[in-house]
């Protein structure tokens, strides 16, 4: 009689997570780029996308842009502030499903100017603040901490005056819970998230992507 054959099982495949630099300031070129990105990640069947920033702000405009895209990636996509995430990069950091930062990094100082550095006028500041307010509610932090960051009138007891925008550090951010978690590796965020076993793939600006921004 023959043996019975016996069955192999084929091992399942890693997930993938992809990791993508967010770096610079925010233009359009840096929307293009995530575009892509995001794009691939959704095409790969990544499971997350992990944006590590570290941004001085930019373009008001672009960052909706970006937003948008985020929001509507089936791909989950959570920040991770390896340095600063300012101003427009900080919004940025808002929109995404979790923020996650690094020690002695930064977030806030979002405050808006014009072209020539002049505050805008009270419409178009009071319709960015509401956009820092609901980025802020939607991923479960504190809207008013998110509307200090843009005006400077909002004093909060203990943390900033009315002469100053808020800029909260890793260990402020993490008192104020404002933050979904600090770890000093992205080895340990991935633990955080159960997957560290995951096969990453790093996305950076090609070089025709850099020259354009």
């Amino acid at each position: 009689l023959l043996a019975p054959l016996e069955t192999v099982q084929a091992e399942e495949p890693l997930p993938t997570v992809f990791v993508v630099e967010l770096t610079g300031v925010v233009d359009p070129g840096l929307h293009r780029f995530l575009q892509r990105a995001l794009q691939e990640a959704e095409e790969a069947g990544a499971v997350a996308v992990i944006l590590e920033i570290d941004t001085p702000g930019g373009l008001v405009e672009t960052a909706m842009q970006i937003k948008k895209l985020i929001y509507s990636s089936p791909v989950p996509v959570y920040a991770y502030v390896r340095h600063s995430a300012l101003s427009a990069g900080a919004y940025i950091a808002l929109s995404c499903r979790k923020l996650y930062m690094a020690p002695g990094s930064t977030i806030g100082a979002a405050e808006i100017k014009s072209f020539t550095g002049e505050r805008v006028d009270e419409k178009t500041f009071s319709a960015w603040e509401a956009e820092m307010r609901t980025v802020a509610q939607n991923q479960g932090k504190d809207p008013q901490l998110a509307a200090a960051m843009v005006r400077r009138e909002i004093a909060i007891e203990g943390l900033v005056n009315d002469r100053q925008l808020l800029t909260l550090t890793t260990q402020e951010a993490e008192e104020l819970n404002f933050t979904d978690g600090v770890f000093v590796s992205r080895e340990e965020l991935l633990a955080k998230l159960n997957l560290q076993d995951a096969e990453l793939t790093e996305i950076t600006p090609s070089p025709a992507e850099r020259l354009a921004r």
